[in-house]
Formats: structure tokens, C-alpha cells, sequence
């Protein structure tokens, strides 16, 4: 028997624990995660699917997307208008207990789901490239409408095997 279903805030959390126990940050993700203000990857020497977002006031104005080594002129340096998106598993950097891209990268959709007048919200975990990972590490949680699209969100399916 097997199956698969979106991320649960206890398999969330779970994780995010082994990897505090690894010794990674789970508050502080910008060195190890995918946001636009990491210093410590060396984004020269990854060659992969890319895509550029330029944005103004939160809002994408155009996307770039290219296949190549990243110029150096779009590595995330904290500052400017350009987001930089990589495709999962690009580098190394990026995986912590052996778990690829949980920080940073893309907001994940979980199967939290509140309400707020009369609304609901599904919870979003793990912040995203637009987003400092000072402000919005792996262990952020936030929220927004059931009817979210945009490029800053996806979510990661979980295999199980019985």
C-alpha cells in the first residue's frame, strides 16, 4: 500500500527539529536556505534552471527564466529588485537533513486550514525567495486564501510506503 498527501505541521515540525539537532539554524535560515539575502552560497559555480523576478512594491513585474551558470550580476545580495528562484535541488547549500529546499525557495502549501470571518486560509510554511531569511525562516508560518497563486508558492508531497 502506498499513497502521498501534502505536509502536515507535525511532519513539519518534526523535521525542522532533526535539523536544529544538525545543527543548522531554524530561525536564522539565510545561510542555508534560498532567500535573497543568502551571503554564503556560492551561487557562481551552480549551473541550473533559474528564473529572475523582478518586482516592484510586491508585485512581479517580469520573469526571466534560463538554463546556465547563474551571471553574477543576479546573485541575491540582500538589495535590488530582482528575486532569484532556483529549481530544487540545485545546490547543495540548500539541503538540510538530507531534505532539499524546506527553507527558503518556494512558501509551501500544509493541510492547516483556519478560518477569519468567514474565510479560509491555508497555512503556508517555510518562507520563500522574495522573503530575508532573518525574517522568514523554515520554521515561519503564515497564512493566506485557499485561492493563492503566484510564483513564490508550491508544496511538497509526502510518500509514504506501507
Amino acid at each position: 500500500m502506498y499513497g502521498s498527501y501534502l505536509i502536515d505541521s507535525y511532519a513539519w515540525n518534526t523535521i525542522c527539529r532533526k535539523i536544529e539537532d544538525s545543527g543548522k539554524s531554524i530561525t536564522n535560515s539565510s545561510s542555508w536556505g534560498n532567500y535573497y539575502n543568502n551571503t554564503t552560497t556560492n551561487y557562481e559555480n551552480i549551473n541550473t534552471l533559474y528564473a529572475v523576478h523582478a518586482y516592484d512594491n510586491s508585485k512581479v513585474l517580469a520573469s526571466t527564466y534560463s538554463k546556465k551558470n547563474i551571471p553574477t550580476s543576479i546573485i541575491p545580495r540582500g538589495n535590488g529588485n530582482n528575486r532569484l528562484e532556483l529549481s530544487t535541488g540545485s545546490s547543495q547549500d540548500f539541503k538540510a537533513f538530507n531534505v532539499y529546499d524546506l527553507a527558503g525557495n518556494m512558501w509551501e502549501y500544509t493541510t492547516e486550514i483556519g478560518t477569519y470571518s468567514s474565510s479560509e486560509y491555508v497555512s503556508l510554511r517555510g518562507g520563500s525567495f522574495y522573503w530575508p531569511g532573518t525574517d522568514k525562516a523554515v520554521t515561519c508560518v503564515a497564512s493566506d486564501s485557499t485561492d493563492l497563486t503566484d510564483e513564490s508558492v508550491g508544496f511538497r508531497a509526502v510518500l509514504y510506503l506501507k
